[in-house]
């Protein structure tokens, strides 16, 4: 704001802030020195001869009329025409929750109303709803009903809203998607929520069963419950374990947990199909390691790309980036997306979007969505994230000294990385620097640690041929050893324990062949015959 001054005699110049209840002095300019209550957020300077004020950082509390006083000698004063500061802040990215009660036809509606959260702006913007049918990438806006957005109080520093709404849903719905959008007539963008798939409840579901609880027919993360009308409701990230057709807790997810028909599943957001602007591969890294993911872009034009994650134990989506063709700007303060990087790139005719991560973590784990937007169109294209792990710790060897040679059995416990890799088993005779290998069991299904396998395997190999040798536990494709340990076998059930060469072809040939599949955790135990 600037004060010209057509006077050229004048004591001194105040610029206020106009109050009904008291006037507020922004700065005082007295020959050289200057006044600034409000600095640093507001400071005032001459320049050229006039008075000019720059606002920093503009708070709600600043928006009013200012006048510029100007106080000569005479004690008369000379006022400035009112200049008007309007204080506008954009809308941020809207949150879509979407309830699990999805019932063609239902008269439960009210009581599990959807919501869209987020900051709308100042002046307040508007919440909408929008609908895209299975096999679509183009959005419609979608007639809601019963809205009530709160707090109804619309002030410049209390912006953030929630409305809640009904959607009267249609059997054609069933796998369409939803989002809310915030749209504010004073910004030229519209800032979009995460997608939703439409999960639909069959509404007659409960007269199949005579349990009060059961499961949802596609998602084991939610459930249905059975008294005169259905119900349904929702677990989250987590799992919906179900106890007697009655009791239902919240739990991790299992095989045990969820039943395992072809109809089940546990989604999290849903790839958009049909026509999109967007071209893009998966992204795959190892942990600690550089990761690219690079997307064309097919449409002639685009206003802005929102690229957002959902991870792989959670089905919300988390705003990243915010991408324009003059503009780039992180939208999160997660420390785990410190070095990511969003970035606009032409060659010739040919546009690309550019997605770099520095440092892979495990937590990356899930999906990228990339949201564009081209005036009124816009589409959703979603990249998968494959976290890689290369396994970093040797394996153990776990049982009692002595073994029965009938009964007993060895067994290895170790990190097999992701992909998990195979584990395998090597033997060598004391006096042999060769080794050879046995087949091995897995002893359980591989068990999943953060991002990594565990893995367990069992000897099936009698013991009484292993008797004397070294044993090695193997997996692919890079060499990790655990510690050797001494075992003796029982000689009552020893039996006669031929030499190792006379085995030494058979298994030489089958140890060529796992080391051309490159082996990588190595464990290694002796066995000696106990005389007793």
């Amino acid at each position: 704001m600037t004060c010209r001054i057509i006077n050229s005699t004048w004591k001194y110049i105040d610029v206020v802030r106009l109050d009904p209840a008291e006037d507020v002095l922004v700065a005082r300019v007295n020959g050289s020195t200057i006044s600034q209550p409000l600095s640093p957020r507001v400071t005032t300077s001459m320049s050229s001869g006039n008075v000019v004020v720059d606002f920093t950082a503009v708070e709600c509390t600043d928006a009013g009329n200012y006048v510029c006083v100007l106080n000569d000698d005479a004690s008369a004063k000379i006022q400035s025409p009112d200049s008007v500061l309007q204080v506008r802040r954009p809308p941020s990215v809207p949150t879509l929750d979407l309830n699990a009660h999805q019932i063609v036809g239902s008269t439960l509606n009210a009581y599990h109303k959807h919501k869209c959260l987020g900051d709308v702006g100042y002046p307040a913007g508007e919440f909408k709803v929008q609908y895209a049918a299975s096999g679509s990438s183009i959005f419609s806006e979608l007639s809601v009903s019963n809205i009530k957005t709160t707090p109804s109080e619309w002030l410049c520093n209390s912006t953030e809203r929630t409305m809640e709404f009904e959607i009267d849903f249609q059997a054609d719905m069933d796998g369409g998607v939803i989002r809310c959008d915030i749209h504010n007539p004073l910004f030229s963008s519209t800032t979009y929520s995460n997608n939703v798939t439409i999960e639909l409840i069959p509404g007659d579901i409960c007269k199949t069963t005579n349990e009060d609880t059961i499961h949802h027919p596609r998602n084991c993360k939610k459930y249905v419950t059975c008294y005169n009308e259905p119900r349904g409701y929702t677990c989250g990230g987590s799992c919906v374990k179900i106890d007697n057709g009655i009791f239902q807790s919240c739990v991790e997810c299992s095989e045990d947990v969820c039943p395992r028909d072809e109809e089940t599943t546990t989604p999290g957001t849903t790839t958009v199909s049909g026509p999109s602007y967007l071209i893009c591969d998966d992204m795959s890294g190892y942990t600690g390691e550089a990761a690219f993911l690079q997307c064309r872009i097919t449409s002639n034009d685009f206003d802005t790309v929102i690229l957002s994650h959902t991870s792989e134990t959670s089905t919300d989506s988390v705003s990243l980036w915010k991408l324009t063709k003059s503009s780039s700007a992180k939208m999160t303060t997660d420390s785990i997306w410190t070095d990511l990087k969003v970035t606009y790139h032409t060659d010739g005719s040919i546009k690309y979007i550019n997605t770099t991560v520095s440092t892979v973590a495990c937590e990356m784990s899930g999906k990228f969505h990339l949201n564009l937007t081209m005036g009124e169109l816009s589409s959703v294209t979603t990249s998968n994230i494959n976290v890689l792990v290369k396994p970093t710790t040797a394996p153990a060897i776990s049982q009692r000294k002595y073994l029965d040679a009938s009964t007993g059995h060895i067994e290895c416990k170790g990190e097999v990385g992701n992909p998990p890799v195979q584990m395998a088993l090597q033997i060598a005779n004391g006096t042999s620097n060769s080794s050879v290998t046995l087949t091995s069991a897995p002893a359980g299904d591989d068990i999943k640690d953060r991002c990594t396998f565990r893995r367990t395997i069992r000897s099936t190999a009698s013991l009484a041929l292993l008797n004397g040798t070294d044993v090695t536990f193997v997996s692919l494709p890079m060499p990790r050893s655990s510690s050797i340990h001494t075992i003796a076998i029982n000689s009552s059930s020893a039996g006669t324990v031929p030499p190792l060469n006379q085995h030494a072809q058979e298994l030489h040939v089958l140890q060529y062949l796992v080391t051309v599949a490159a082996i990588i955790v190595v464990g290694v135990h002796r066995f000696y015959n106990n005389a007793g």
